[in-house]
Parts: structure tokens; C-alpha cells; sequence
């Protein structure tokens, strides 16, 4: 394997292949993760975590917000 390789390339090496994909389904889903735009996802996550609170909070924003 090359130094420079991205994650991508280096998953497609015959080897790491057939090993990757032997794994557990939560394995395979943190490696399609790696290889995804990790700000973006981020961002998302971060959107999705902040509009839960909202809604799990509503109660006690309504009274304090009086």
C-alpha cells in the first residue's frame, strides 16, 4: 500500500475488501461514515440533536419564556 492513498482507495485493496466485508453491520456503517463528508454530517447531527431538545424542552421554554 502507498502513502498518500485515500481511506477509499485503500479499502478497495483485495484484502481489506474481503475483510470489511465480513464485518458487523455497525463496522460497515462507521466506514461508509470515514469515507463520507464528515462536516456535512456533522452539521446534519448537530441540526437533528438541537430541533430534538427543542421539542423534548418545549414545556420548559413555554414557562420561562413568560
Amino acid at each position: 500500500m502507498n502513502r498518500g492513498r485515500s481511506f477509499a482507495e485503500l479499502l478497495e485493496e483485495p484484502l481489506l475488501r474481503d475483510h470489511t466485508a465480513a464485518q458487523y453491520k455497525a463496522v460497515l456503517e462507521a466506514i461508509e461514515l470515514r469515507k463520507s463528508d464528515l462536516n456535512s454530517y456533522a452539521r446534519t447531527r448537530n441540526e437533528q440533536q438541537f430541533r430534538n431538545e427543542l421539542r423534548a424542552c418545549r414545556d420548559f421554554f413555554k414557562r420561562i419564556e413568560r
